[in-house]
């Protein structure tokens, strides 16, 4: 069975901190774990196997942040074998807290896992406050309303429980695409703080502000919350992120001291540009924007504009000595955000101000990975002009090819093919691309695979 990918992009579009896609940058396993984190985060079952034979010690050997092999696979979802794997071999299902303070058990109830909760539970995992918060965040997120208020009525000492970025339910409601005024209003009824603070600095009422959410700012505002550095600036960088040049013009004129004020994640109103706006990027450069100012992820204004495939931000951002080669938490650089939106100019001029192509993310992924993935024919004709082996492995034994088979990227699979990657290479769960096409009856990419595929 394939393992689950995260990609770098999984945050594009988000709407709240913690529980999903935010939850993922606080896990960099590869830059500072042992080899059993690694070899969990990849799904290598028989490498976690071989590892626990060798030195059964390792299965609770915990991360410098404190995470060991079990939470990394609650966290990655492996809930039908690595954790059965990890339980099997001895895994304690009450490690101590992380610095993040979670646990297993807690993490599974905060992305609904189930399965996963049912298995720790069943393995002598035991509820405390840390679950059950867990679990009332999550029920504010899927806003419902009968079931937190019952768990609340059980539990009232948890309405501001805070998850690993300090966000209280109230916070976690306020943030939702579309805010459910019931749930608000019910959290606040039974106590909710409009004025707790995330770690960032953030409250209920500034993340109101910051997304336009005018109703439910008003009710925030009834029930005592107070401005902030942070709700007062929000006019900037809500302009900033609308290209409303003449605007952000205006407020600069009256608030310069506003130029390098964050939101809620951290980002500021020149990351806001960066992916929009050249006008509004140099006026903000122009008016001391910090160029290498870094958001909750570490991402830069450079990453943004990579990612955006934006030439003339990108140049610009350039201009004023942007990190060609700054790293994020999950290890991306500019350049492979730019791999993954495809476009060539942006890529040939970060390579030109010293970027490495030859970069890999905290998963191995490459350039080329990433390229194909997103079906970035030319730039994948750019790569391995360049002398990019077209069957590179990721550290799940990955190759490129299988990569573009699993996203349905036929161009970019003819491409590869054309270049001569192997059909049948295998990762570390015994998975191929053809398999893959086979399994899940890809027809048309069936049939190029085995054209492909050597004869026995």
């Amino acid at each position: 069975m394939p393992t689950p990918r995260p990609t770098s992009s999984a945050c594009r579009g988000l709407r709240r901190l913690g529980a999903g896609c935010l939850l993922a940058w606080w896990f960099t396993v590869g830059i500072h774990a042992g080899v059993i984190h690694d070899a969990v985060l990849v799904h290598d079952l028989a490498g976690v196997r071989q590892l626990l034979l060798e030195n059964p010690d390792l299965v609770n050997q915990p991360t410098e942040k404190g995470d060991t092999p079990l939470y990394i696979a609650v966290f990655r979802r492996y809930t039908k074998q690595m954790m059965p794997l990890l339980l099997e071999f001895g895994a304690d299902p009450n490690p101590p807290p992380n610095q993040r303070g979670e646990t297993p058990l807690s993490i599974a109830r905060e992305i609904n896992l189930r399965q996963g909760a049912d298995l720790l539970v069943r393995s002598g995992a035991r509820e405390d406050d840390r679950s059950r918060a867990a679990e009332i965040r999550y029920l504010t997120s899927k806003r419902d309303v009968p079931e937190l208020s019952a768990r609340l009525a059980r539990h009232p000492h948890l309405i501001n429980a805070r998850d690993a970025y300090h966000q209280t339910p109230l916070m976690l409601a306020v943030l939702d695409e579309r805010p459910d005024g019931n749930v608000i209003q019910t959290l606040l009824r039974l106590g909710a703080d409009p004025n707790a603070t995330n770690i960032f600095g953030g409250t209920p009422y500034s993340a109101a502000v910051e997304r336009e959410h005018e109703s439910v700012s008003a009710s925030l505002r009834s029930r005592g919350a107070k401005e902030t550095p942070m709700s007062r600036s929000a006019p900037l960088r809500i302009a900033a992120r609308k290209g409303l040049l003449q605007e952000v013009q205006e407020i600069l004129q009256q608030h310069p001291e506003w130029i390098g004020l964050h939101n809620d994640i951290q980002r500021t109103a020149l990351h806001l540009a960066a992916g929009t706006s050249l006008p509004i990027v140099e006026l903000l450069l122009r008016h001391g924007a910090d160029v290498n100012v870094r958001d909750f992820g570490d991402n830069t204004p450079l990453h943004m504009a990579a990612e955006a495939g934006k030439l003339e931000i990108v140049r610009a951002l350039l201009a004023k000595k942007a990190d060609v080669l700054a790293v994020n938490r999950q290890r991306v650089t500019p350049i492979l955000n730019a791999a993954s939106s495809g476009s060539v100019p942006v890529v040939e001029a970060l390579l030109a101000a010293g970027a490495d192509l030859k970069n890999v993310d905290n998963l191995g992924e490459t350039a080329l990975h990433r390229a194909a993935t997103s079906g970035q024919v030319e730039l994948i004709k750019l790569l391995l002009a360049r002398g990019f082996e077209v069957d590179a492995l990721d550290r799940q034994k990955q190759t490129p090819l299988y990569q573009a088979v699993r996203a349905q990227r036929i161009e970019a699979v003819k491409l590869l093919l054309a270049h001569g990657a192997k059909p049948t290479l295998v990762d570390v769960t015994g998975d191929s691309p053809l398999r893959f096409a086979e399994r899940n009856k890809r027809e048309e990419l069936v049939k190029l695979l085995r054209a492909a595929t050597p004869a026995p």
